[in-house]
């Protein structure tokens, strides 16, 4: 489902409302930190299977294969980058 700006915005602060401390700069972190690392997997999965799979598809398993670890590769650097910056 595509969303808009607005319209994750609007559910983000739905959410931090629904907390028990919702003014707890922690809460609100923890909550953050778990949609981001919710927004990695959900492009790992994605792009991981659509991608692998069409290389499977029309035969390129050498493709595949560079390509997953390649994938790997990234998605470690993208949180590592992602938790160190909201880790400040």
């Amino acid at each position: 489902m595509w969303c808009t700006a607005g319209t994750e915005l609007s559910e983000i602060q739905r959410q931090i409302d629904s907390l028990p401390m919702k003014t707890d700069p922690q809460s609100v972190g923890q909550l953050l930190a778990l949609r981001r690392d919710l927004l990695f997997l959900e492009f790992d999965v994605a792009i991981r299977h659509s991608v692998s799979d069409t290389f499977l598809a029309t035969g390129n398993v050498s493709a595949f294969k560079v390509f997953v670890v390649a994938l790997s590769n990234v998605i470690c650097c993208l949180k590592m980058i992602g938790k160190g910056f909201y880790s400040k």
